[in-house]
This record gives structure tokens, sequence and C-alpha cells, in this order.
């Protein structure tokens, strides 16, 4: 179980990286199935900042927001 104040951007991060650790998903990918269980996500943009640099992963706002959009 994952929680924090109001479950929608420091715990949604948190899950996105486990499931990129653990399941070795990119990091839209990953919020993409965070997303589909739980449709509040919205991660604070500069914790998803910081998860693209620690990753390497160069992911545009667009594609960002049109991840955020999906499934909800």
């Amino acid at each position: 179980m994952i929680a924090c104040g109001a479950g929608i951007s420091r715990s949604v991060a948190f899950a996105v990286a486990a499931l990129k650790e653990i399941e070795d998903l990119s990091l839209l990918a990953a919020l993409q199935i965070v997303k589909k269980y739980h449709f509040e996500s919205l991660p604070h943009p500069a914790l998803w900042k910081s998860l693209c640099a620690y990753y390497g992963e160069s992911i545009s706002t667009r594609d960002f927001l049109k991840a955020l959009r999906q499934n909800s």
C-alpha cells in the first residue's frame, strides 16, 4: 500500500517508479497502469520531471498530459 495526503501526486509518482523498477516499464507505461486503476492520479509536474531526469527518459509535457487524460 502506498499513501500520501491526497493520494494523487506523491504516491502516484512513487507507484510509477516502483512499476518502472519492478516491471521494467517506461515511465509513461507505468503511469498509464497506475491511472487505469487510480483515475485520480495527477503527479505534480516537478515530481514527474524528477522521475524523467533520474531515469534518463525524455518525455514531452504533451505526452505526459496525454497519458494523464487516458482512462479518465
